[in-house]
């Protein structure tokens, strides 16, 4: 049986065609909970939420495999997501996940205390 083993799941709509939703989003969770090969989610540029990020998270606690998630310039704003990437990264499942691009969100000062203790709790070692 010759299957692809695809480690990158590139989704980023650097076009503006794609437009990925929470909803969209769920469904790819959904796939992702059945998929141990991929290690890399590019997700940047599209249209997903708070909704669909914390859906995301509640998925990367189950699939170990994926060590790299990018989220960059989508619509997440405020503290929330913040503070549910610094949850899971501080628990053990989130021990996996070596890096989180956020960039180019609406994020402000309200997060570092978040990202503070994110970085100062999460023991890799």
């Amino acid at each position: 049986k010759n299957e692809p083993d695809y480690q990158v799941v590139d989704c980023e709509d650097l076009r503006g065609k794609l437009h990925i939703s929470d909803l969209q989003l769920a469904f790819l969770c959904e796939s992702l909970l059945k998929n141990d090969k991929v290690t890399t989610l590019k997700l940047g540029h599209n249209h997903i939420c708070l909704a669909g990020a914390l859906h995301l998270i509640e998925t990367l606690k189950k699939c170990p495999n994926i060590t790299s998630v990018s989220l960059r310039n989508n619509i997440l704003d405020g503290y929330e997501i913040i503070e549910a990437f610094s949850d899971f990264l501080c628990s053990p499942e989130g021990v996996f996940l070596t890096n989180i691009d956020l960039s180019y969100n609406s994020l402000d000062a309200s997060c570092a205390p978040f990202i503070t203790k994110a970085l100062q709790k999460n023991d890799r070692s």
